[in-house]
């Protein structure tokens, strides 16, 4: 299940950065090897691996002009957010969704 996410939020990456149709489109693979998703703090990295993955796909923020910030913060979240949906892992969901009781049920 975890290889299929890995490849999909990698797909999801390429497409939300707006240049999927181009064949040097930016893309990154966000693996969760050695991460138990199943544990708070395992979707917490996985999660966090997966932003730092949107953000470089998306760009830098420190090198824009002030008029695309809202581009590249667009980018960002919509990319984050259908990866962390390709992931089909709840506990990385919640996290993202910030849903507190579904992480304290799982750390049960």
């Amino acid at each position: 299940m975890f290889r299929t996410a890995i490849i999909a939020a990698a797909s999801v990456l390429t497409l939300s950065a707006g240049v999927a149709a181009a064949q040097d489109a930016p893309s990154m693979s966000v693996s969760a090897s050695g991460l138990d998703l199943q544990s708070a703090a395992g979707a917490a990295s996985y999660l966090q691996r997966v932003k730092d993955a949107a953000a470089k796909v998306c760009g830098n923020t420190s090198y824009v002009m002030h008029t695309e910030q809202d581009d590249v913060d667009a980018c960002v979240k919509e990319t984050t957010a259908d990866a962390v949906a390709a992931t089909e892992a709840p506990l990385v969901t919640a996290l993202y969704a910030h849903r507190p009781s579904e992480i304290e049920m799982a750390e049960k």
